[in-house]
């Protein structure tokens, strides 16, 4: 003889269904007023800035030719020209440095957001150090558009084929 089970000792299902209903529901809501709301949707913004997935699959051009180098020059002395002129006297070195290495490396690739994540392609952060230690080299120098200084690449010499 089995024993039948007293349906009112039996556990209730409705409750977490009305409480994972409730909670989809509240879910649905939030995020449709984050959706529509400017003050939330900025809020959120703010809370995510500085913040992107990594693109592992974008590579960056690394410079290898004097003609590379001698582009990464132009750059940094085009941008250096506005960042020194803007900055006050007894501005903070590395705050410069960066400055000018966000600014050459959205020139040359202007279609990648800079600066490098975690998990990016390994040649993009090659790239950002690169130019780090090409902008301090201009700023420390104070040779970021001074022609008559040679270059170490013009120092040289270039096989002819």
């Amino acid at each position: 003889m089995t024993r039948q089970r007293n349906q009112s000792e039996a556990p209730s299902r409705a409750i977490p269904f009305v409480i994972g209903t409730l909670g989809a529901a509240a879910g649905l809501g939030l995020g449709y007023w984050i959706a529509t709301t400017k003050a939330a949707r900025d809020a959120a913004d703010d809370l995510f800035k500085g913040w992107r997935l990594p693109a592992p699959d974008f590579r960056a051009h690394l410079p290898e030719t004097p003609d590379d180098f001698q582009r990464v020059d132009d750059e940094v002395c085009e941008c250096a020209e506005s960042i020194i002129t803007e900055a006050s006297d007894g501005a903070d070195m590395a705050i410069l440095v960066d400055e000018l290495r966000l600014c050459v490396a959205r020139r040359l690739h202007p279609d990648f957001e800079w600066p490098p994540a975690a998990g990016d392609h390994p040649s993009v952060g090659q790239l950002w150090g690169e130019l780090g230690v090409m902008a301090r080299r201009a700023l420390v120098m104070e040779t970021t558009c001074d022609p008559t200084v040679p270059h170490p690449l013009d120092l040289i010499p270039v096989p002819q084929p």
